[in-house]
């Protein structure tokens, strides 16, 4: 497996990790290692995913949501 890093930041609201973990679920892919922090309602996270060779990079990035 190929391994993927994806940034997510911005205004910090409930279910911002659960709409990446979706997205990288519908591709069957796995989280792999996650930092996150969160500062006065801003929010930055790294996440480090296992994605399956047979995902091509475009398919990812658009399942991942940008908001």
């Amino acid at each position: 497996m190929d391994k993927v890093l994806i940034s997510v930041a911005g205004p910090d609201r409930a279910g911002v990790v659960y709409s990446v973990a979706e997205a990288v679920y519908e591709l069957k892919c796995n989280f792999v290692d996650m930092s996150q922090t969160n500062v006065v309602e801003q929010v930055s996270s790294m996440m480090i995913m296992d994605k399956a060779s047979h995902v091509t990079k475009a398919r990812f990035e658009d399942n991942i949501p940008e908001s």
